[in-house]
């Protein structure tokens, strides 16, 4: 993501009327006195306030506003993000709180799976869809470096050549 796009994203939100600028967070945080929600409607559109530190959740490209007020980012940016998301999860070779959630998101955003699952307790399956997910976002990107690459059109180099009478002549 580059540094625009979060700029865009951070004032999008700073700007939000959900915002707490008490705690910095898309609504108030949830904890444990807190674990539920309150959906809020803002311009006609019902969503859950997620709670989160808005500047560290604006960074990841993956993530998205809970109501959908973020300024869309390059393709590029995110499968780059994205594909960084994934080396840093097998180099860790563990889940942390949210990982699920999001490998979840990205198996519906980047496989286009939506059958309603939101996780799994098999570490095979999981590693095969972290694998076809990256499988995809290389697969996508190499071919959009295909399709936006520009023959360079071959020069055509006149020679010549000498008659037999001396003179030149074009081939």
């Amino acid at each position: 993501m580059t540094r625009e796009e979060y700029n865009k994203r951070i004032d999008t939100c700073k700007s939000c009327p959900i915002y707490s600028d008490k705690w910095g967070t898309c609504g108030v945080p949830t904890d444990a006195i807190n674990p539920f929600k309150t959906a809020v409607e803002l311009n006609g559109i019902l969503f859950k306030p997620c709670g989160c530190p808005v500047e560290h959740k604006a960074v990841y490209a993956v993530s998205k506003c809970p109501a959908n007020k973020w300024p869309e980012i390059s393709q590029k940016s995110l499968q780059e993000e994205t594909l960084q998301y994934i080396a840093e999860l097998k180099k860790r070779n563990r889940l942390v709180p949210g990982d699920m959630a999001k490998i979840y998101q990205l198996r519906k955003d980047v496989l286009g799976i939506n059958d309603g699952k939101t996780g799994t307790s098999c570490p095979p399956c999981l590693e095969k869809i972290v694998n076809d997910i990256e499988t995809k976002l290389l697969q996508d990107i190499k071919q959009q470096s295909k399709e936006t690459s520009v023959e360079t059109p071959k020069k055509t180099i006149k020679r010549t050549k000498k008659k037999k009478g001396g003179t030149d002549a074009t081939a």
